[in-house]
C-alpha cells in the first residue's frame, strides 16, 4: 500500500471545516411510522440491508442470528452457525447473497436468500470486522475496527480475503464504494475520512472535526460522501473535489446510520434522539420522532416500497417511516 500522509495533510488544511446553522423544520406526524415486533425477545437489531429478493435483511446481534422482514411485516430468523458471533452489519452484495460481519466470531459471512449461511474466519486475529459494504469490484469490503484495516474477500471460492493497514491506531467504520472506482471509509481513531483504490494503495485522508465519532457512512445524488458524526452530532459532507461541510444537528440525535432516501436527500437514524432525520442538500433537518420511547435506532435503508426501514436495537423492532407527500 502507498500512503500519502504529506499530501493528505496538506488537503485536511486546504479544504478547512465549514460548520453551517441548520434551519429545522417541525417533525412529522407519528403516523408515518409502523413499527414491527421481532419474535426473539432482547434480539437486539442492528444493521439493515435491502435484499436481492425485495425483502429487507437485518442482523440480530445478542439473539445471533439474521432476520428477514417482507414489505408487509412478515419476519423470519436463521442463527448463525457459530454460537454467539454477534452479527452487526449486513449488506447485499455483488453475488445475489447477503453478507455480513460477526465481530465476536471474527468472521466474514454469507447468507442466500433462501437463508443459508457460510462464514469465514479472518487472517488476523481480533481484527473485530464492523460495517460491510458491496465493492466496485466485485468482491465485498469491510473494516476491521481492531484490526485497523480495510479488507476484501472473493465472493468466489475459495474466498481469498485480503486485508489493507490504513493506519497506525487506525479505527475504520464506516466503508462505501464511491462513484470513483475508489473504496471510501471513515476513521473514529484519527477523526478523518479516507479512500483506497480497489487495488488497495494511494492511501488519501482528510481531516474532520475533532471528536466527532465519524461512523456510517453513505454517498447522495451529488457525488459527496455523506457521514455521520456521532460524539459530534454532526452530519458531515465531503464533496468530490474535497471541500468539507458539517452540519451540526439542531438538537441532541446521536446520528448513527445513514442512507440515500427514495427523494435523493439523505436519511440517518438519530439513536440519542429517539427519531429518524432528514437532511437535504442545503443542510435544512427535518425530525421524524419515533412513536415508542426509548427505541435507539442505529441502522436505516431505503426499502423496495420507498419507505424508510430502520431497526431499533432497544425497542427490538423493524420500524418504517413513508416519507411524506413531497418530500
Amino acid at each position: 500500500m502507498v500512503t500519502s500522509g504529506g499530501r493528505c495533510a496538506a488537503a485536511g488544511l486546504a479544504v478547512g471545516v465549514a460548520l453551517a446553522m441548520l434551519v429545522a423544520a417541525g417533525p412529522a406526524a407519528a403516523q408515518a411510522i409502523s413499527e414491527f415486533a421481532l419474535p426473539t425477545e432482547n434480539a437486539t437489531p442492528g444493521g439493515i440491508a435491502l435484499g436481492p429478493d425485495g425483502n429487507l435483511w437485518f442482523t440480530e446481534v445478542d439473539a445471533h442470528r439474521i432476520g428477514r422482514i417482507t414489505p408487509a411485516g412478515a419476519i423470519t430468523e436463521y442463527p448463525t452457525p457459530t454460537a454467539l458471533a454477534s452479527p452487526w452489519r449486513i449488506a447485499a452484495g455483488p453475488d445475489g447473497n447477503l453478507w455480513f460481519t460477526e465481530t465476536n466470531a471474527n468472521r466474514i459471512a454469507r447468507i442466500t436468500p433462501s437463508g443459508t449461511i457460510t462464514e469465514f474466519a479472518l487472517p488476523t486475529a481480533g481484527a473485530n470486522p464492523f460495517y460491510v459494504t458491496a465493492g466496485p469490484d466485485g468482491g465485498v469490503w469491510f473494516t476491521e475496527l481492531e484490526g485497523g484495516s480495510l479488507a476484501r474477500i472473493d465472493v468466489a471460492a475459495p474466498h481469498a480475503i485480503v486485508e489493507h493497514p490504513v493506519g497506525h491506531h487506525a479505527e475504520p467504520v464506516g466503508i462505501a464504494a464511491g462513484p470513483d472506482g475508489r473504496i471510501w471509509f471513515t476513521d473514529r481513531g484519527h477523526d478523518l475520512v479516507g479512500s483506497i483504490t480497489a487495488a488497495g494503495t494511494d492511501l488519501a485522508t482528510h481531516a474532520v472535526g475533532t471528536h466527532a465519532g465519524a461512523g456510517a457512512a453513505v454517498f447522495g445524488p451529488d457525488g459527496s460522501l455523506w457521514f455521520t458524526e456521532t460524539d459530534a452530532n454532526r452530519i458531515g459532507r465531503l464533496a468530490p473535489g474535497g471541500a468539507l461541510t458539517e452540519f451540526p444537528l439542531p438538537r441532541f440525535m446521536g446520528p448513527m446510520g445513514i442512507t440515500r432516501g427514495p427523494d435523493d436527500a439523505i436519511w440517518f437514524a438519530g439513536a440519542g434522539g429517539n427519531c429518524i432525520g432528514r437532511i437535504a442538500a442545503d443542510g435544512t433537518v427535518r425530525e421524524f420522532p419515533l412513536p415508542s420511547p426509548g427505541s435507539f435506532p442505529v441502522a436505516i435503508v431505503t426499502g423496495p416500497d420507498g419507505a424508510l426501514w430502520f431497526t431499533e436495537a432497544h425497542g427490538n423492532r423493524i420500524g418504517r417511516l413513508e416519507p411524506p407527500a413531497g418530500e
